[in-house]
């Protein structure tokens, strides 16, 4: 009896020592992947619009009012319209900084490397795809864009929101791994 007690403390310390070995490396306040759904909703703080954006650093959604070459957002979405009528979605820069590279239709765990160069400030989104981030910290991080919807409102204003998974890779570094 009593050694099957002490065999099953070193199965429970063999146990929490493998727990322990298999966290993430990054097991700080801030999330490195996650998912969330982003719109083109913004708020308006006293006079000032301010826009609904991402901010990969921090994991999470913030408002911000745009700051052309800096800011604290990564990306935000935008209605496309031709005419009066949303016909798809933006995945923009607020900061105006190039920021998004299309990895087309795969998914997030075939990227192993975010591209050196050829970021653009704008990309036409589609579901189903992947695109590289290079963040406004000049760190890179990678989504998937799982839905998405846009259109008109009932008093006409033009929407756009995307669910997306993402991945930040907080060293700067450009591989995935």
């Amino acid at each position: 009896m009593k050694y099957k007690f002490i065999i099953m403390l070193a199965v429970f310390c063999q146990m929490i020592i493998f727990y322990l070995g298999c966290k993430p490396k990054d097991q700080g306040d801030t999330p490195s992947w996650g998912q969330d759904t982003l719109s083109s909703d913004g708020r308006l703080t006293g006079t000032v619009m301010e826009v609904q954006g991402f901010d990969f650093s921090e994991g999470r959604i913030r408002f911000e009012v745009p700051v052309v070459g800096g800011g604290i957002l990564d990306m935000a979405v935008e209605p496309l319209i031709s005419g009066n009528q949303a016909v798809g979605i933006t995945l923009t820069s607020p900061s105006q900084l190039p920021a998004f590279y299309e990895m087309g239709n795969v998914y997030l765990e075939s990227i192993l490397e975010a591209p050196p160069n050829g970021y653009l400030t704008d990309v036409f989104l589609n579901s189903g795809y992947s695109y590289c981030v290079l963040t406004t910290e000049s760190k890179y991080a990678k989504i998937y864009i799982v839905d998405s919807d846009y259109g008109e409102r009932e008093d006409s204003s033009p929407y756009a929101w995307i669910r997306f998974d993402w991945v930040f890779q907080k060293d700067g570094g450009r591989s995935f791994d």
